[in-house]
């Protein structure tokens, strides 16, 4: 069993409203994140902080931020919280390049770990398409009781496995973290 949490919470400053209801090549954003995880999840949980009602729409339950002010790791908190299994998918909203194979790469190397996030180039870690364990709470929660909301910070806590998105992963490209955050990068993607 595997619970797909997509993080829709965030503050949205960049794009001038509700990134996740923000439409791309005839889609909403937070649609490509559900078309992504719904594959490979038994359940989707909407981590979200506004227009509620309105991700009700796509009829998954929708949570907003426990600990509020946080950041996506309040999100990710929230997430985990109300997911019903150990193994949860992890995605941002504003990421629609992103594939359900990278997701299936992912899953192939949790094994024993409490978290798997894709890193690229050698420097870039993309906390916000990872998977995370539910055993992970506990420390989630610490990191945020203490005033760090670094997800970096987070995954150094954790038992983390980075797996490093290269060429020789079929179907995967590190162009696909590409995010969208304002009214140009909807236009111009």
């Amino acid at each position: 069993m595997i619970t797909g949490i997509i993080l829709t919470g965030g503050k949205s400053q960049r794009m001038g409203k509700e990134k996740g209801l923000c439409h791309f090549r005839g889609l909403m954003l937070v649609e490509y994140a559900i078309k992504t995880l719904l594959p490979l999840c038994d359940e989707l949980i909407l981590s979200a902080n506004n227009k509620l009602d309105e991700y009700r729409q796509f009829g998954y339950p929708v949570v907003s931020d426990i600990l509020p002010d946080s950041g996506p790791i309040g999100g990710l908190y929230s997430g985990l919280l109300a997911s019903k299994t150990e193994l949860n998918l992890v995605i941002s909203c504003d990421t629609p390049f992103v594939t359900t194979a990278l997701f299936t790469e992912l899953i192939k190397h949790i094994n024993n770990f409490q978290s798997v996030v894709p890193i690229h180039e050698t420097k870039f870690i993309e906390p916000l398409t990872a998977c995370y364990k539910k055993s992970c709470l506990p420390i989630i929660k610490s990191q945020i009781e203490t005033g760090h909301f670094k997800m970096t910070d987070l995954l150094d806590k954790l038992n983390t496995h980075y797996l490093e998105v290269n060429a020789t992963l079929p179907e995967i490209g590190v162009s696909m973290f590409h995010n969208l955050n304002t009214p140009e990068d909807l236009l111009s993607c």
